[in-house]
């Protein structure tokens, strides 16, 4: 029960095998191509010749992990300041991820954009790392930026209001100073 399959390049979910020495052995493969509705696979062995011969094993997938960075962190809000997120991507074992691995951020907060104009952006791996540019709306309505970032095979990282990933702040308002040298302006 569950996906993945007993050959690396087919979607079989069932194998038969021989023994040798009163032994079979197999190859189980995990699912690359898409997230697992479950993080958990069971595989059923049971004996042809006999219906009272069978083993039960249940596998539990090991996700990597996201975690994200803002350089800046504050951004004035005035539609063209930008701030570099970098994604670190680590495998199960805490290595960085293999090359290539696509990461997919999205604004949740709906403010402001990725470089490309929108509010969601891909970008692939390169020694554990990742990043995409993020540029300031023009307003400030909601200051707390929040960033998602999710792969096939990774926990998805949200950041919160509480911990946004990027602040933004008004534009300054500029200061006007009179001086007269009268006492009074008629």
């Amino acid at each position: 029960e569950g996906s993945g399959s007993f050959y690396s390049d087919k979607r079989d979910q069932q194998i038969s095998a021989g023994t040798v020495s009163g032994s079979v052995s197999i190859t189980y493969y995990a699912p690359k191509d898409s997230d697992t509705e479950s993080d958990k696979v069971t595989i059923r062995a049971t004996s042809a010749s006999s219906t009272n011969v069978s083993a039960t094993i249940e596998l539990t997938f090991a996700k990597g992990k996201i975690s994200l960075s803002a350089v800046p962190k504050e951004l004035i809000a005035d539609g063209n300041s930008e701030s570099k997120i970098t994604a670190q991507v680590t495998d199960f074992n805490d290595e960085p991820a293999p090359d290539g691995e696509r990461i997919t951020f999205s604004i949740m907060s709906k403010i402001g954009s990725f470089g490309s104009g929108d509010t969601t952006a891909s970008a692939q791996s390169s020694s554990g790392t990742t990043s995409v540019t993020y540029v300031a709306p023009r307003e400030v309505g909601d200051d707390k930026v929040i960033i998602q970032a999710t792969a096939v095979g990774y926990e998805t990282y949200t950041s919160t209001a509480e911990e946004p990933i990027i602040t933004l702040l008004a534009q300054e308002v500029g200061t006007i100073t009179l001086t007269s040298g009268a006492d009074s302006i008629p």
